[in-house]
């Protein structure tokens, strides 16, 4: 009968899972906006505290009328990355080195379709993965079921020992983790 409610149990837990799955495939990407700008990947995170590229924590990335401006603080660099043409883009920067121009290339559709190709394969390994779980805590709940039973067994074989006068087992000691210890204190 357990074996029959961990199924259904997990059944209705993979419903729920899969029901959830639907969803996520819309908004995955929502506040991201990943850029290769002359070989180098540029990803725009939008966060509850406005925009950030996560490999470049220190700078202020904020939202323009047709894209983004970056400035980093420490190095004085400031750049705009905008929207040149359709699907077109381009960074026109400014450091302590001069001026500096930058064409990119706007890779949500590509990367919206990886994910939606790589997506399935994730849930699946989510799944299996919860499944491992699940069966760890039965496994681990049937463990510390079984412990208690023999804490229980072990400490009445005490009492028995005690009332009837056992004095020698009562001292007996065992190794457990390179320790030795009593059966009964």
């Amino acid at each position: 009968m357990f074996r029959k409610l961990k199924v259904c149990t997990f059944a209705l837990l993979a419903f729920g899972f899969a029901s959830h799955e639907a969803v996520a495939d819309e908004t995955l990407l929502d506040g991201v906006r990943p850029f290769m700008c002359d070989g180098e990947a540029i990803v725009l995170l939008e966060t509850d505290n406005g925009w950030i590229i996560s490999t470049d924590p220190t700078a202020e990335v904020k939202s323009t009328d047709n894209g983004w401006r970056y400035e980093d603080t420490l190095s004085g660099t400031v750049w705009y990355l905008r929207e040149e043409s359709r699907n077109s883009w381009v960074i026109d920067g400014l450091s302590e080195n001069g001026h500096f121009e930058l064409n990119c290339v706007d890779l949500a559709e590509s990367v919206s379709h990886v994910v939606t190709i790589i997506k399935p394969r994730l849930d699946k390994g989510i799944l299996n993965i919860e499944a491992q779980l699940l069966d760890t805590q039965a496994q681990l709940a049937e463990g510390i079921a079984d412990y208690l039973i023999a804490i229980q067994r072990a400490e009445r074989l005490c009492i028995w020992m005690k009332t009837y006068q056992h004095l020698d087992a009562l001292e007996a000691s065992f190794p457990f983790e390179g320790k030795q210890h009593k059966l009964c204190n």
